[in-house]
């Protein structure tokens, strides 16, 4: 099994994993810059604010554990370049965003504690889902997706919760031991619980999925979280392919809606073949295959439980497609191989410089006699 359908195959717990090691990472790094190991003086950056000395903590610490979450992605793509384009992306959001975090959560905790009351777990439950969230929606922002905003607001409040209720039960264990090892805890339960969390939200709400086929079969898949993705060779398309001479910097326009999935050429890019023939847009459901480029083929996957309008057979792995209810009409545009179509490239003829005629063939239903 390879690097990238490895990771398709366990997003979530490999997510919880990068999360757990940024959240290390992070907790180190924030603990080497920002503390100083005096307690008349501990922080080195905005030491007279408390407020903005946390922000600062917090931020570099959850840099960590974005820049952890978003490397995954890139690994997940085959293509260093698209690592380092999302890396440098999500940068700048994922700074804000736990400064942010640290700021708004160290504010809520000390409005809402309570100098009567010994006890803090309740204002740390809030401030760390505040912070958890705001960092969270910061990893989303890095992608410049409006569902991956939303996993990552709800997942990240999600892990700024679980760290928050796991924190104390846990810390008790360390409270002989120095603050920092409070710290890197508290950071690794943030770093893991919303790296799992936003993982199985983002696995949750994806109903269709793309399969890249290869001799040997599936070689990685994409999860279509956003209404539309463009797929291409470049390092900003969301899904790049980056093996393939035939594919253009923006190659495909692919959206999908309930159990439909459909693929537009984009301006000059070669035409897909399907069944046969040339196409510039074309619309697949469950076990729906298109060529692109030279050599990449696509499967369109829909999740298990989803309502589809073609079965999979367990036993055999064969999508099949139950008979129509009336004959189908596939309007389609005959374009001589070699030739052009709207500023498209057309693939290039057979062997034998005479393609056949490409044909469809009907079944019909039975109750139509």
């Amino acid at each position: 099994m390879n690097r990238a359908k490895l990771i398709a195959a366990h997003s979530v717990p490999l997510n919880g994993l990068f999360g757990l090691v940024g959240g290390l990472v992070g907790a180190l790094l924030a603990e080497v810059v920002q503390f100083t190991g005096s307690e008349e003086q501990p922080y080195r950056i905005f030491g007279t604010s408390l407020l903005l000395a946390t922000g600062v903590w917090f931020m570099i610490g959850l840099a960590g554990v974005g820049l952890c979450l978003v490397s995954l992605e890139g690994m997940s793509a085959q293509s260093a370049e698209k690592s380092l384009s999302d890396l440098y992306r999500a940068f700048p959001f994922v700074l804000l965003g736990g400064f942010l975090g640290g700021v708004v959560a160290q504010w809520v905790f000390q409005n809402m504690l309570d100098e009567a009351d010994s006890s803090v777990a309740g204002p740390r439950i809030v401030g760390w889902t505040i912070a958890g969230a705001l960092g969270g929606l910061a990893i989303g922002c890095g992608f410049r997706s409006v569902a991956r905003i939303r996993n990552g607001l709800i997942g990240g409040a999600t892990g700024g919760l679980v760290a928050g209720v796991l924190f104390d039960p846990i810390a008790r264990s360390f409270e002989q031991g120095d603050a920092a090892v409070s710290r890197f805890l508290g950071f690794t339960l943030i770093g893991g619980a919303s790296g799992l969390a936003i993982a199985a939200l983002n696995t949750a709400t994806s109903q269709m999925f793309l399969e890249f086929l290869t001799v040997e079969g599936v070689s990685r898949e994409f999860a279509l979280i956003d209404k539309t993705s463009v797929l291409g060779c470049s390092r900003n398309a969301a899904i790049v392919v980056t093996n393939d001479a035939g594919i253009a910097e923006e190659h495909l326009l692919i959206s999908h809606s309930g159990n439909k999935v459909t693929m537009k050429c984009i301006r000059n890019s070669r035409l897909m073949i399907l069944n046969g023939s040339a196409v510039t847009e074309c619309e697949l459901t469950h076990g729906g295959q298109v060529q692109v480029g030279d050599k990449t083929t696509l499967r369109i996957r829909a999740r298990k439980g989803s309502n589809s309008s073609v079965l999979f057979n367990q036993h055999s792995g064969v999508a099949q497609t139950p008979p129509p209810a009336s004959r189908p009409t596939i309007a389609t545009r005959q374009v001589a191989p070699g030739g052009d179509l709207g500023g498209h490239q057309v693939p290039p003829a057979t062997p034998n410089g005479t393609p056949s005629r490409p044909t469809i063939s009907v079944r019909r239903d039975p109750s139509q006699n």
